[in-house]
């Protein structure tokens, strides 16, 4: 019988006789190592939504925050044309958006992002719960990278219901996906 080089595991031959106990202990090398693989992973997928419309709620409503160090919302959209524009609100238990202080100036979202000449904008936004509010950052890529940092005092981790995208257009394909950044 072969072994493989990294795991140990049997490579039967025709001549090999095929034990229950080379095949159990494969199967049970193969399970701990795909548990160390998950544990050693420090994102937790948590949803995956399709993007549909202009204006997208993600449900966040049910975040375990003892659980969780921030959230990780991953986006990948296409547009029938250029030049679409997009924001984010933070909505609390009230259904009211709250609006955010930019470090730079006021404006009435956490962060915004445009495709420019582009027809898809991919990205993440990361909001870290802390103090009596957020921090949201937003990296995203259409045809220029930007990259934009705002607070929000007004939503705190035991308010927040969603995460609201608002695009002048709406996709014509793409989706969201929610991450949870493990503690």
């Amino acid at each position: 019988m072969n072994y493989t080089q990294h795991y140990q595991l049997p490579q039967w031959v025709d001549s090999d006789r095929i034990m229950m106990d080379d095949f159990n202990d494969m199967t049970e090398k193969i399970d701990s190592g795909l548990q160390q693989l998950v544990e050693g992973t420090p994102l937790a997928k948590l949803d995956k939504i399709t993007a549909s419309a202009a204006r997208q709620a993600l449900d966040v409503s049910g975040t375990d925050w003892d659980k969780y160090r921030a959230l990780h919302i991953y986006f990948d959209l296409q547009f029938a044309a250029s030049d679409v524009t997009g924001m984010v609100l933070l909505n609390n238990q009230g259904g009211n958006s709250d609006y955010l202080l930019s470090s730079s100036n006021m404006q009435n979202c956490l962060c915004s992002f445009s495709t420019s000449y582009a027809t898809q904008c991919t990205g993440v936004l990361q909001l870290m719960p802390g103090g009596s509010g957020f921090l949201g950052t937003l990296d995203c890529v259409g045809h220029y990278p930007s990259h934009g940092q705002a607070s929000c005092q007004a939503v705190n981790a035991n308010t927040l219901t969603t995460v609201d995208f608002i695009l002048s257009a709406a996709p014509t394909a793409g989706s969201y996906t929610l991450y949870g950044l493990l503690k």
